[in-house]
């Protein structure tokens, strides 16, 4: 699926677990619960997906690493849509209501 730049979006909260990971480097590891596999989310991945528990649009998303990352618009556009068709394929995102 293709989301909009505007559209909110939010963790599939039926479809996974998440905790932080406890190797010190700031990540967090999921659990699919559909394919019972662990996923591993690096520091800056974490940052997205604390902020998708609430619910943010890719434009917010791109916005945080930016400002968080001191990276370019263009770069974080990349790599929030990226990180996103990465989720939808897993089915661990879905538009907010």
């Amino acid at each position: 699926m293709t989301f909009s730049e505007e559209q909110s979006l939010r963790i599939d909260h039926d479809s996974v677990v998440s905790r932080p990971a406890e190797d010190g480097g700031g990540g967090v590891v999921l659990f699919e619960l559909s394919t019972t596999t662990y996923l591993t989310l690096n520091g800056s991945a974490r940052v997205l997906w604390e902020r998708l528990a609430d619910g943010a649009s890719p434009v917010d998303l791109a916005e945080v690493l930016v400002s968080h990352y001191g990276i370019s618009d263009r770069q974080a556009r990349a790599d929030t849509a990226s990180f996103l068709a990465t989720l939808d394929e897993r089915g661990l995102v879905v538009a907010s209501d």
